[in-house]
């Protein structure tokens, strides 16, 4: 017959037994709960889905290269992508608000994870969004005719372009349309245009658009710190990666009293949603945001319910989209990639420094008041001078 311990010899075990635990939480720095957390929350994500047939052509790669660091799909050909986008400044400007003098320049790094583009979401896919960018009034302002135009007159570009996506229908006649400026201004000429013209040259600026998100699809960020951890704390080697006390404790600010993992979760520290945490805009009234992108996403011709999409299974976020009141003032949560080096932050770039943000959220001192359809998780965090420090410090390993 088995014996019972004493309860003393059970005690001595417990003892043992929590001090062993103990003695390994204050070396890792993080307790069980706190790393099934993290491993939940921040798990790698497979490859990304492709954005069009021509995701990871290398033809394709290469033609939206060239075209990303050329200026020659704008307009006046004095601008390109590479304008606001900057390899140096981790794909973005480093000025509170882009060349178009409306909103803060996100990075591209890991763009193609995501579902919706622009601050408001107004694009649904990644070669959508740079249509939205050459005919942009504020950004490359060429009507998608000028952009056919260009590119058949550009024997190189030609080539490159035929060399992806086949011969270019009716060229004569797209090289016959009148010229006009900006989109618009070339509603009448567009209007006058037979049908298959029409057609071969959305087919073509299409096809542009495609040929952009091909490249930038390409532009992983390399593994940061952060990474290095979940990836030893997978392996059960968490004293792979040395961390700081505070950098630790900051980490666990992030996933515990900061609130922080509520929208910034995932292997890009985004939930890709769209939130309302009560920035003041930089001038005016508050913006429309989501409101507005949810329904310039359903009234695009270049929507992925469209036949220009070549993944029809991909396009259930955009079917059940509908624009609602509570969506008025929303904008995107944005990636956490490379955040120490991509200031100034939010949709307008309202705040200088990581230490800006980090008080908005712990005071909301300055805040937008709270509307009728504001977030219910926002409050105050309450942070101390160290509490606050330590946020930052966590930010920095992303």
């Amino acid at each position: 017959m088995m014996h019972l311990p004493m309860p003393r010899v059970v005690a001595a075990l417990c003892v043992a037994l929590v001090a062993g635990y103990a003695q390994a939480e204050q070396s890792v720095g993080f307790s069980q709960p706190e790393v099934a957390l993290l491993l939940a929350n921040f798990a790698p994500q497979a490859a990304p889905r492709p954005s069009s047939k021509v995701s990871g052509v290398r033809a394709a790669i290469d033609l939206g290269e060239q075209l990303f660091f050329s200026p020659v799909l704008s307009r006046h050909r004095d601008m390109s992508c590479a304008t606001c986008h900057q390899p140096d400044a981790h794909w973005t400007d480093g000025k509170p608000v882009a060349e178009d003098g409306q909103r803060n320049t996100p990075t591209l790094w890991n763009v193609a994870n995501q579902r919706w583009f622009f601050w408001d979401g107004r694009a649904d896919s990644l070669w959508s969004q740079s249509l939205h960018v050459m005919e942009g009034e504020a950004e490359f302002d060429l009507f998608r005719t000028g952009v056919a135009q260009r590119i058949l007159s550009d024997p190189q570009l030609k080539a490159r372009y035929e060399g992806v996506f086949g011969a270019i229908p009716r060229p004569d006649s797209i090289l016959a349309i009148a010229a006009c400026g900006g989109p618009a201004d070339c509603q009448e000429v567009w209007a006058q245009l037979e049908p298959g013209v029409q057609q071969a040259v959305n087919h073509l600026f299409v096809n542009v658009g495609k040929s952009y998100a091909a490249y930038v699809e390409t532009l992983r960020a390399p593994p940061s710190r952060f990474d290095q951890l979940i990836e030893s704390l997978a392996q059960g080697q968490p004293r792979k990666v040395s961390l700081s006390d505070s950098e630790r404790r900051g980490i666990k600010l992030f996933i515990g009293k900061g609130r922080c993992l509520l929208c910034h979760h995932g292997p890009d520290l985004t939930d890709g949603e769209f939130h309302d945490v009560r920035v003041k805009p930089r001038a005016g009234p508050v913006e429309k945001g989501r409101h507005a992108g949810a329904a310039s996403v359903l009234a695009s011709e270049f929507n992925m319910l469209t036949d220009f999409n070549d993944f029809p299974e991909h396009a259930q976020h955009t079917a059940y989209l509908s624009p609602q009141p509570d969506d008025w003032g929303k904008f995107k949560t944005p990636t956490l990639r490379r955040v120490a080096f991509t200031a100034p932050y939010m949709h307008a770039g309202q705040y200088e420094t990581l230490e800006d943000v980090v008080k908005h959220y712990s005071t909301f001192r300055d805040a937008l008041p709270p509307g009728h359809h504001g977030e219910m998780l926002l409050a105050p965090l309450n942070l101390s001078e160290q509490e606050a420090e330590d946020l930052i410090q966590a930010l920095k390993l992303f």
